[in-house]
């Protein structure tokens, strides 16, 4: 009998243990953050839980201890799905609204624009003064294969991919242009034939 009330009341403490430890852990998720305005935070490539924790907490975007931030990662399962990238946490965003953010992965697009005019060496020019680009540009493009446009890329997109997205748009410009000129070809020719089919 007394071992039988020895387990019931060990049960029962662990019971209570494990309400408390639920309940203050939904509080540390929910409780809004400490932020006072929106911010935009860098996670670096290849940052560990503990790494990430200790730049968001730097930043101000959570005032609580590293290894709760890394107890709130794995109670929402999120330990593999911290993606590295550039974020735009919002005024007073919660630890679970943190989290969210990362495993998201929707990253801060940059607005680049290139303007009509320029040529193939002072486009890549601004490229490489522009630093949310890195690496370098191997090979310059040929003149006319840039298309003039306002492009969107994350922080870190490598001045080549920037390179062969804006030739992409070019190549993309061209095929819309050519399916434009193949389509009034068609109906040019589809009205000549009702012409004559007239009496």
């Amino acid at each position: 009998v007394v071992v039988g009330n020895a387990i019931f009341t060990i049960l029962i403490i662990l019971m209570i243990a494990a309400g408390t430890t639920y309940y203050y852990g939904r509080q540390m998720l929910e409780t809004p953050g400490p932020l006072q305005e929106d911010k935009i935070v860098n996670i670096p490539s290849r940052a560990g839980k503990r790494d990430i924790a200790d730049v968001l907490l730097r930043e101000g975007v959570i005032n609580v201890n590293p290894w709760a931030f890394i107890g709130g990662v794995f109670a929402l399962k999120a330990s593999s799905d911290l993606k590295p990238g550039e974020y735009s946490f919002q005024k007073n965003a919660s630890l679970r609204d943190v989290i969210a953010t990362i495993v998201e992965g929707k990253v801060v697009q940059h607005s680049v624009t290139i303007p009509e005019g320029l040529t193939s060496e002072q486009i890549v020019a601004r490229l490489i003064d522009n630093d949310i680009f890195s690496g370098s540009v191997r090979e310059l493009p040929r003149e006319g294969t840039l298309l003039p446009e306002t492009y969107k890329f994350p922080r870190g997109t490598s001045r080549e991919q920037q390179v062969r997205d804006v030739h992409a748009g070019d190549e993309q410009h061209e095929a819309d242009g050519a399916e434009h000129d193949q389509q009034a070809r068609l109906v040019g020719a589809d009205e000549r034939l009702g012409q004559r089919g007239e009496p």
